[in-house]
């Protein structure tokens, strides 16, 4: 059982590493904004690159996944067509199981296909988890204490 899912956590990391996509902001642990990997926009092929699309945005853009792209203005998500830039959904967090008063604790991810948003209140500290495709409120987890994570 243990080299099954040894097997498929490889499977996933080589999936997508290969594949080219960032799977956190700023593409690695440094934030270099770089993908070695990245083939398709090359010196030759940029100039032949043409405006698809774009978008006045509240907040900034935080993740990307499938054909969305997540935007993060306070506790409010907003996910975005990556071929159009019309809003998918839009989903306020505070209008859910998230504190009145909480605030954003980082940058939200895409897991399990669910978007995870960390939100802080006094000490409490916890994740917001909207289905990823629908915008639709899933649930809140809080926990005493302080959320930590490496850039």
């Amino acid at each position: 059982m243990g080299r099954m899912w040894a097997r498929a956590a490889v499977a996933a990391v080589l999936g997508t590493t290969l594949t080219g996509c960032w799977v956190q902001p700023g593409f690695d642990a440094g934030r270099s904004d770089w993908n070695p990997g990245e083939t398709t926009l090359t010196a030759a092929s940029v100039a032949d690159a043409a405006l698809q699309w774009e978008a006045t945005v509240p907040g900034t853009p935080v993740a990307t996944y499938g054909d969305l792209v997540y935007v993060q203005d306070g506790l409010t998500v907003t996910a975005l067509d990556t071929a159009t830039g019309a809003t998918r959904w839009s989903v306020d967090l505070l209008e859910h199981d998230v504190p009145e008063d909480a605030v954003p604790a980082g940058s939200p991810v895409v897991a399990d296909g669910g978007l995870r948003v960390p939100w802080s209140w006094f000490s409490f500290s916890g994740f917001a988890r909207v289905d990823a495709a629908t915008g639709t409120f899933v649930d809140a987890d809080a926990a005493s204490g302080t959320l930590v994570s490496d850039p």
